[in-house]
């Protein structure tokens, strides 16, 4: 037979069923992939990240604070790691710790101010603190035209402030 120029990694393996798993909402299944590819060596950065997408969105008991550590983890290795500040971001908010996210949020778009999705969910944290957000708002839908949440939260900010023509155009 003829010789074969690469070798099979296990934990690349491991990570690939995750992936995959993640791509049919089979959360369960990469978690026990993607900690498969721990054990088996795989001490990317990455795995860590997707292993805690996955353990939160599992949503079995004591899984949002699992996914928690991990990211924390992450963070300590890499304070610049945009994946986990970005999750890290969106797990605040939603346990209602906007002060948190926004943190997380302005720090991901010091590193990357293009991210449409990080304006949004920075506008969100805002607007859950009664802070103005429509600046953030605009950049989002500015870089992303297709995000239509953003464009229902400007027009709502503009009927609340009286100003149906710029709410219409929001529509």
């Amino acid at each position: 037979p003829p010789e074969v120029p690469w070798t099979f990694d296990p934990a690349v393996g491991a990570t690939n069923r995750g992936v995959a798993s993640m791509e049919r909402y089979d959360y369960a299944g990469a978690v026990e992939a993607f900690a498969e590819a721990l054990q088996r060596g795989g001490k990317s950065t990455e795995i860590r990240v997707n292993l805690a997408i996955a353990t939160s969105n599992r949503a079995s008991r004591g899984d949002l604070e699992r996914a928690e550590r991990l990211l924390d983890d992450v963070l300590r290795d890499e304070s610049e790691n945009v994946r986990a500040l970005y999750f890290r971001g969106i797990i605040h908010q939603f346990g209602g710790r906007d002060e948190l996210a926004i943190s997380c949020f302005d720090r991901v778009l010091k590193l990357r101010p293009d991210d449409a999705y990080a304006w949004y969910f920075l506008a969100r944290s805002k607007s859950h603190l009664g802070q103005p957000c429509r600046v953030e708002l605009e950049r989002a839908v500015q870089l992303n035209p297709a995000l239509a949440s953003a464009y229902y939260d400007l027009m709502r900010i503009a009927t609340q402030a009286e100003q149906e023509d710029l709410a219409k155009a929001y529509r």
